[in-house]
C-alpha cells in the first residue's frame, strides 16, 4: 500500500503538456494538467538578503546531518516502486554529425534502460531541421510506512529539528 504517482507530458512544436496525478489506494488525491510553459513559473520576488542568511545558517546544519540526510534519502528511494517508464524522444540539430553522435550516446543509455521489463524507452533522430518533440509517461508508487518512521527518527533528533526549521523559514 502506498500512494502512485502518474507523469506523462508530451512536446510537439510550440506545444508542452503535463499531467501530474497522485493516488492513494483509488482516491484520486491530487491531479493538475498543465498546457503552457507560463504556467511553470511565476514571479520570483524573493529578498536576496534575507535567503542569503538563511542559506548560511542553513548549510552548517546540512554538513553536521550529512550522514543522517544520506540515510533518509536511502530509505526514501528504496521505497519506491516503478511501476511503467515509457518515452518516445525524436530530435535534431543544425548539424547532422552533432545529431548522429548524441543519437548514439541517448540510444546506448535508452538500450541500458530497457534491459528493465517495465521500461520502455525509444529514440529518433531527424537530420533535416532541429526539432526536440517527446512524450513520456512514468507511474511509480512509493510506500510511505518507513520513509515516515526515517523522517520521524531524523526531527526526533536537536540538529534535524534545528534543520527542518531553518528550511522552513527559508520557504
Amino acid at each position: 500500500m502506498g500512494i502512485k504517482i502518474a507523469i506523462k507530458s508530451n512536446k510537439e512544436k510550440d506545444d508542452f503538456n503535463l499531467d501530474v496525478e497522485i493516488k492513494w489506494l483509488f482516491f484520486k488525491i491530487y491531479h493538475k494538467k498543465i498546457s503552457k510553459m507560463d504556467d511553470f513559473g511565476g514571479n520570483n520576488n524573493h529578498k536576496e538578503n534575507s535567503s542569503s542568511n538563511n542559506l548560511k545558517k542553513i548549510l552548517p546544519l546540512i554538513k553536521n546531518n550529512i550522514g543522517k540526510l544520506s540515510k533518509l534519502l536511502i530509505v526514501f528511494i528504496k521505497s519506491i516502486e516503478l511501476e511503467k517508464l515509457n518515452g518516445n524522444l525524436i530530435f535534431g540539430f543544425y548539424s547532422p554529425v552533432t545529431t548522429a553522435i548524441t543519437f548514439a550516446s541517448i540510444n546506448n543509455i535508452f538500450t541500458m534502460a530497457n534491459i528493465h521489463n517495465k521500461s520502455d524507452l525509444n529514440v529518433g533522430a531527424d537530420f533535416t531541421k532541429e526539432v526536440l518533440e517527446f512524450n513520456s509517461e512514468i507511474i511509480f508508487k512509493i510506500r510511505l510506512l518507513k520513509p515516515i518512521f526515517a523522517f520521524l527518527r531524523f526531527i526526533t533528533t536537536k540538529s534535524g529539528f534545528e534543520l527542518i526549521k531553518q528550511l522552513r523559514n527559508l520557504l
